[in-house]
């Protein structure tokens, strides 16, 4: 959830949200949202562009830089895959799917938990070599395994939604793909235990984003926070301690960021997973 490679300037403060401090351990957070300047920073250093890659018979989490995973099958059973890092594995990871040659390449690196690094030289290079691809990462269950060891629950819910840095980059990497393949088609997705989040900019964020300069960018969007604002009316939150539905909280994201960004969810029943 926190790609710890990409953020600088306002952001900082915003990052800030997801450390409890000693007086709120016990108070898991609102999602309250804000307007942070967002710029995008390489990783350094990254993996070298010439390591090998592996083929191996599943998905899996790859903590070595001496080599990156591919694996060589279609989209579903990629997805099903997922579902059961995201029951298992205590690091996220990243991939980028391939629909033309059905195959599934390792984009992540620098694993811990709750963070993980995107190969950023590397998604370039696929970006420019491919007009159809879908990128994926896992929210694992034990994300919230080790928020509890912090004396705090969260709902399960809170992993289908991507997060602030998810959508950063996401609008970056997307205003990269649309300049290079204007026709081509390029998709966003989270594996999370109760199904797939797909989070995509609208056709007015497409226009909007189209042409990022210097890596910097203004972005609404939401982040975890212990504060609840006095005025109502100024910040929007959502209080993930109460009880809801996924699609409640997917529909208040979508409220959120309904002219640039779209939320959608689909439960593990409906992906045959």
């Amino acid at each position: 959830m926190n790609k710890q490679s990409i953020f600088a300037i306002a952001f900082v403060a915003a990052i800030s949200a997801f450390i409890p401090s000693a007086g709120f351990t016990k108070e898991p957070p609102l999602l309250t949202k804000n307007t942070s300047v967002i710029r995008i920073l390489g990783s350094s250093p990254q993996p070298s562009p010439n390591i090998p890659i592996k083929y191996i018979n599943r998905l899996c989490v790859n903590t070595s830089v001496s080599y990156r995973t591919a694996v060589q099958q279609n989209e579903q059973a990629g997805t099903r895959d997922l579902c059961h890092l995201t029951k298992n594995a205590w690091l996220e990871e990243h991939w980028v799917f391939l629909p033309e040659k059905d195959l599934w390449l390792e984009i992540g690196w620098g694993e811990k938990e709750g963070s993980v690094k995107i190969d950023q030289d590397y998604l370039e290079t696929i970006i420019r070599e491919n007009a159809d691809l879908a990128i994926y990462h896992i929210h694992p269950r034990n994300y919230l395994r080790s928020k509890e060891r912090k004396s705090y629950k969260i709902s399960e819910t809170w992993l289908t939604l991507p997060s602030l840095e998810d959508v950063a980059f996401m609008i970056y990497y997307s205003s990269i793909f649309n300049r290079e393949h204007p026709r081509g088609k390029i998709s966003w997705n989270i594996s999370s235990p109760l199904g797939v989040t797909e989070y995509a900019l609208t056709e007015e964020g497409m226009n909007h984003y189209r042409n990022i300069r210097q890596d910097t960018f203004l972005l609404k969007y939401f982040s975890p926070s212990h504060v609840r604002v006095a005025d109502a009316t100024l910040t929007t939150s959502f209080d993930i301690r109460s009880p809801h539905r996924v699609q409640d909280l997917i529909n208040w994201a979508n409220a959120q960021g309904r002219s640039y960004i779209r939320i959608g969810f689909t439960p593990s029943s409906r992906n045959g997973l």
